[in-house]
């Protein structure tokens, strides 16, 4: 977290990611013009993306991406430099979401492990879970968390600022996911599972390694499920 007790380290960072997580947005627009979703797809989809409507949900996602773009551009400006810098990071990023991806269909088989919550497999389709995977990077990791940790860097220490934004942030990512939990029951099972992975795990390495990083990671591995897990 150190490395970015300089704010203006990590509006860079934001400025790059906020660039080529565009790539997955063009990716996602694709996929809305010639795949589509069907009902029982939009069934199984990732409960954050029900709290609204099928057709306003598919759409808030690229204008959002757009916005985030367009905001931390006008923070930071992306220079060569910057971009130089995210690109190598959205590699490590791309290669780890292969790599555990790869690992986790060795050890677990074609069906994801227990602990994991329903969405994250086939069911959903390719749009669906993309949509999930950058809705959930667009909102708590390009747009949540920094805000949140520059507000508490105001009253506090960086280290404190940075452990409590990840808490807050991990904890509305898995309330949130239960507002649109409309078909199922609550399970404490997948809620510390969404709080503790996507959350706190993820949060980290938004920290410290780079949102970039973990934006492309997390995008990256909604386009290997599908393709790996029933």
């Amino acid at each position: 977290m150190k490395q970015y007790s300089d704010t203006s380290k990590l509006f860079e960072d934001l400025s790059g990611a906020a660039v080529l997580v565009q790539f997955f947005t063009l990716y996602l627009l694709v996929l809305i013009f010639l795949v589509g979703a069907n009902d029982i797809q939009w069934l199984h989809a990732d409960p954050i993306l029900k709290i609204l409507p099928k057709d306003i949900t598919l759409w808030i996602i690229p204008i959002l991406s757009l916005i985030l773009l367009l905001f931390w551009c006008n923070v930071q400006w992306p220079t060569k430099a910057i971009i130089s810098k995210s690109l190598k990071h959205s590699i490590y990023g791309i290669v780890a979401a292969i790599a555990l991806m790869l690992a986790l269909r060795i050890i677990s088989g074609p069906y994801m492990p227990e602990f994991i919550p329903p969405e994250e497999s086939i069911k959903p389709g390719y749009l669906l879970g993309m949509s999930a995977g950058l809705s959930e990077e667009l909102i708590f990791r390009l747009g949540l968390t920094p805000l949140i940790y520059i507000y508490f860097l105001k009253w506090m220490r960086v280290h404190y600022a940075g452990i409590l934004s990840i808490l807050v942030v991990s904890l509305l990512f898995a309330l949130l996911h239960e507002v649109g939990n409309t078909e199922q029951v609550f399970s404490m099972h997948y809620f510390m599972a969404r709080f503790i992975v996507p959350g706190c795990v993820m949060g980290l390495a938004f920290y410290y390694i780079s949102p970039t990083f973990i934006v492309m990671m997390h995008s990256t591995a909604h386009i290997m499920i599908p393709l790996l897990f029933l």
